[in-house]
């Protein structure tokens, strides 16, 4: 909740703030941009229900991960690599992610003052077996639900290249999939190539209301 209640002051100032020099007239096209910002938080893990309704109601989408199956991976690797790192002192989120990204490209991990590996062997298997699912995602796209809503699509399949070849619309399925947890995602993929999955999850509350 305070994520989004920040996030919603955030917007409003941006819609309602436009700067206008002394002597400059406003016309209609500055007018029209006022108003029109649409927020949007992405989650891996989710949003609780109070924090959904508190989002619907002012017209922030929310983009939740939870329980998709591409990012369970990352997240399983994610954390053999937290385990292997312990914290000596307070460490700088702008530097722990400059340090991450130098060990991303590196393949080893950077020095940091602060951050100590306590397993090598076991933090190389994890960015190892985080790279490699990076790797294997073919497609990354967004798209808008009911012209509407925004949901990011995951596949490790990428979209066909003759789907749209012949036509602007093509017919997809979808199938819900219920979680041993009573949570949710969902499955999509072209009538005709059901083997191409992709992979998205809409918030309970939010997928009640549209």
């Amino acid at each position: 909740m305070p994520v989004i209640r920040n996030f919603v002051g955030a917007i409003k100032d941006i819609s309602e703030n436009y700067f206008v020099e002394d002597g400059q007239i406003i016309d209609k096209r500055m007018l029209s941009k006022r108003y029109t910002d649409c927020g949007a938080i992405f989650s891996v893990s989710g949003f609780t229900k109070q924090a959904q309704r508190y989002a619907y109601a002012h017209n922030v989408f929310l983009v939740s991960y939870e329980n998709n199956p591409i990012i369970n991976e990352f997240k399983k690797d994610m954390h053999k690599i937290a385990e292997s790192v312990s914290l000596k002192k307070r460490v700088n989120k702008k530097k722990l992610s400059k340090w991450f990204e130098d060990t991303w490209n590196k393949n080893y991990p950077s020095y940091l003052n602060g951050v100590n590996i306590t397993s090598f062997d076991r933090f190389k298997e994890g960015l190892k077996n985080l790279k490699e699912i990076f790797h294997s995602v073919k497609t990354s796209v967004v798209g808008i639900v009911t012209g509407i809503y925004p949901i990011h699509l995951l596949s490790k399949h990428e979209i066909p290249k003759d789907l749209f070849k012949d036509t602007d619309e093509v017919y997809f399925r979808v199938r819900y999939r219920p979680t041993e947890r009573g949570s949710h995602y969902f499955e999509i993929f072209p009538s005709d190539y059901p083997e191409t999955i992709f992979y998205f999850t809409v918030p309970e509350v939010i997928l009640s209301k549209y």
